[in-house]
C-alpha cells in the first residue's frame, strides 16, 4: 500500500511542508527520482531561508538531506527544474480523474477512459493535447491523480490550505475507489486518519456541460457495454 509519510524536519514553511506530498505527484512509481527532487527541492528552501535571514538553529534542519544532494548526477538546480516540467503532464491525470467520476456520478453510460481521452483532446474539451498524451499521463500518474485534481480545484498557499488539500483528495481518491474506476492503489497519506470522512464529505462533481455530452453522445452512439475498469 503507497503511503506519503508525514512530514519531518523544518516545517515553518507551507513549501516545506508541501514538498514531500509534491514529490510523491512529481515520481510516483520512481522512488530515487522522488528522494533526490525532493532533496534538491529541500536545497532551494534552504537557500531562499537563508537569503530571508532565517537563524542558523532554522537552517541546520535542512542538514538531514546533504547526503541526497552528494549523489546527484546533476545540479540540485536541473534535478528540480526536471522534476517541475513533469508538472503539466502530471496535470492532466487530475483532469482525466475529475472527468470520469463527473461522468460515473453523472452520465454512467459514458465512464470509460476512452470517452475521457476523446473528450478532452476535443475542440469542446479545451485542451490542445492528443490522447495520447493523455494516455501516458493517465499510465503514469493515475496513482496521484486525486491529488492532482485536488490541486486543479483550489492549490495550497498556506499551512491550513494544505490540510483542505488532503482532505478534498481524500474525498476524490474514496469516490474513485467506490466507483471502481482503477485497478491500481492510489497513494494515501499518514494525515489521512485525521479527517474522519462521513458521508456528507463527498467532492462537488457537476454534471457535465451539454455541448460535452452532445459530443460523447455522437462520437460513442452505440454502447453495448459499460466497463467499469477504464
Amino acid at each position: 500500500m503507497p503511503v506519503i509519510e508525514k512530514v519531518e524536519g523544518p516545517i515553518f514553511t507551507p513549501d516545506t511542508v508541501f514538498l514531500p506530498t509534491y514529490a510523491v505527484m512529481l515520481y510516483p512509481r520512481d522512488e530515487t527520482r522522488r528522494r533526490q527532487w525532493y532533496a534538491a527541492a529541500m536545497a532551494r528552501e534552504y537557500s531562499v531561508c537563508q537569503k530571508e535571514g532565517a537563524p542558523q538553529k532554522v537552517l541546520s534542519d535542512f542538514h538531514a538531506w546533504i547526503p541526497d544532494l552528494w549523489e546527484l548526477k546533476l545540479s540540485p538546480a536541473r534535478v528540480y527544474q526536471d522534476g517541475m516540467a513533469r508538472t503539466g503532464r502530471a496535470t492532466l491525470s487530475g483532469c482525466v480523474l475529475l472527468c470520469l467520476l463527473r461522468l460515473a456520478k453523472h452520465h454512467l453510460r459514458h465512464s470509460k477512459l476512452e470517452r475521457v481521452k476523446a473528450l478532452l483532446a476535443s475542440e469542446v474539451g479545451g485542451f490542445n493535447v492528443s490522447e495520447s498524451l493523455i494516455e501516458k499521463s493517465w499510465a503514469e500518474f493515475q496513482t496521484v491523480s486525486h491529488l492532482w485534481a485536488s490541486i486543479l480545484v483550489k492549490p495550497p498557499k498556506a499551512v491550513m490550505d494544505w490540510l483542505s488539500f488532503l482532505k478534498r483528495a481524500l474525498t476524490y481518491r474514496r469516490a474513485t475507489e467506490e466507483a471502481e474506476l482503477l485497478s491500481v492503489e492510489m497513494w494515501k497519506t499518514e494525515m489521512d486518519h485525521l479527517f474522519r470522512l462521513t458521508d456528507q464529505d463527498e467532492p462537488e462533481l457537476e454534471p457535465l456541460e451539454p455541448d460535452k455530452i452532445a459530443y460523447l453522445d455522437d462520437q460513442f452512439p452505440h454502447l453495448k457495454s459499460i466497463q467499469r475498469y477504464p
